[in-house]
């Protein structure tokens, strides 16, 4: 996971824009709840979760 924050703030901190392709919802939430933990290693960034299901299930169990 250290290596997965390190590439979010490289690409990020350059104005890049990262895509994660996840279809499991448990992956999903995985995903994101890296990217929270690390949020203020992370610069500012829109996330769009774009899975009806992991959709669902965030707002069940928020982060």
């Amino acid at each position: 996971m250290e290596e997965f924050v390190e590439i979010l703030e490289q690409i990020l901190g350059q104005g890049g824009k990262v895509y994660i392709p996840t279809f499991a919802v448990e992956r999903a939430q995985e995903i994101l709840f890296h990217i929270f933990q690390n949020q203020d290693r992370l610069p500012k960034a829109p996330i769009f979760l774009d899975s009806p299901m992991a959709n669902r299930v965030s707002r069940l169990y928020p982060i």
